[in-house]
């Protein structure tokens, strides 16, 4: 496990910058992934906002630690006690009587990004609160691994498509963001590696 939290953090060490204010994206991704929940519940859609939302959290504390110490953080915050109400696959009217329960693991975590500290304590109680997410979404840290990896083939397709220059086309033939398209490939072909889901992003793409 140690060796899959190391590989996430050289890949995210690639892309943190310290120009950057990573809290402020976690607080706005958490805010972003809530709306989601309370709009259209897209379960598998909700797993990749919170990907994204680790991408943040890593990204934010390589800006004030080593690689070696961003391991050590992780690796032990990352068993949290079940949460009391887990995330449902659809809203219905008996699980939103329990919806403040089953916001609270994300509602904390916004709370967590906007104090204004960086000390070891607060570090490692904002790891300890992405976790509690993590399992009220019941996705396990093999979960959390493996879409992060797959999401860093999505980005480097973006960078690799103008995504910068504003003429990539996130919405594809299909009539679904591009998160949604790969995690329907991935579905389909589970044992592919970078290049094959390259490739078959691009043959999407192209539609």
């Amino acid at each position: 496990m140690k060796g899959q939290i190391k590989e996430m953090l050289e890949l995210e060490y690639k892309l943190a910058s310290k120009n950057i204010n990573y809290r402020r994206l976690v607080y706005l991704w958490v805010a972003k992934s809530i709306e989601i929940i309370l709009t259209k519940l897209d379960y598998e859609n909700f797993k990749v906002e919170l990907v994204d939302i680790w991408h943040f959290l890593m990204s934010y504390l390589l800006t004030q630690n080593t690689i070696d110490e961003c391991i050590t953080f992780i690796y032990q915050n990352m068993d949290v006690t079940p949460v009391k109400e887990k995330l449902p696959n659809e809203l219905t009217a008996e699980n939103n009587l329990k919806i403040d329960d089953i916001l609270l693991p994300y509602e904390e975590l916004m709370a967590y990004a906007l104090l204004k500290t960086d000390s070891e304590e607060y570090q490692k109680e904002f790891v300890k609160r992405f976790f509690v997410c993590l399992n009220s979404a019941s996705m396990s840290f093999t979960d959390l691994y493996t879409l992060y990896i797959w999401k860093n083939v999505l980005n480097k397709f973006r960078q690799d498509h103008w995504y910068k220059d504003g003429t990539y086309k996130k919405i594809w033939a299909n009539w679904q963001e591009d998160n949604v398209s790969m995690q329907y490939i991935l579905k389909q072909n589970p044992d592919f590696g970078f290049d094959e889901l390259y490739a078959e992003l691009e043959k999407e793409y192209q539609k």
